[in-house]
């Protein structure tokens, strides 16, 4: 009888324990969704910002930003950078949700068709988060390369102006008289000969 009662109360136990697993696997579900709402509505609103800065010809920065700088200027390629790390990392939580759910529970509990959906469900998240990272690489290269690019032609625009400097500095060191070690010398050999005569 004992027996049956601890053997019920640790049943119960472990019940509570799985329902709370549970309940925590939903809300981290449901905070998945709300970091790729966020994702999308910010995507949504600096694209609109980039059609208003393409009719306007003014400059701006991406708003509501988590992944990169604050100031980081508006572009399609950011715009697509910051929802390729949210739905990344999104994609990367709900793999974790799922290996804590398929451990929860003990193996004979599913059904082949569960553990088949689960492989199923799994492999294409995985899947979606290798090419979707493999996609922030090449964003991100492609973002280098612009602002590289960006640097060379201001580097180029002060060329002129640095050749114009340098151009003045040369002409200033020649204008200025030129003392050389041979007059140095001549001027030492004079002070020897003065001496030398004012001896004698």
């Amino acid at each position: 009888m004992e027996d049956q009662d601890a053997h019920h109360g640790h049943g119960a136990a472990v019940g509570l324990q799985q329902e709370m697993l549970e309940q925590v696997l939903h809300r981290t579900s449901l905070f998945g969704i709300i970091v790729l709402l966020f994702g999308i509505a910010t995507a949504i609103l600096n694209f609109w910002l980039l059609l208003v800065q393409h009719l306007l010809g003014r400059s701006f920065n991406i708003v509501l930003a988590v992944t990169q700088a604050k100031k980081s200027p508006l572009s399609l390629d950011h715009i697509k950078l910051e929802l390729a790390r949210m739905v990344s990392f999104l994609l990367l939580l709900l793999v974790a949700v799922d290996v804590l759910e398929t451990l929860s529970k003990p193996g004979h509990h599913y059904a082949m068709e569960e553990l088949y959906k689960m492989i199923l469900i799994g492999s294409i998240r995985t899947t979606l988060a290798y090419f979707l990272g493999k996609e922030t690489e090449d964003i991100m290269h492609h973002i280098k390369q612009a602002q590289n690019q960006i640097h060379s032609e201001e580097h180029e625009a002060l060329k002129p102006e640095d050749e114009d400097e340098t151009k003045k500095s040369t002409a200033e060191e020649e204008s200025k008289p030129q003392v050389t070690h041979d007059t140095c010398l001549e001027k030492e050999e004079r002070k020897k000969a003065k001496k030398q005569l004012t001896e004698k």
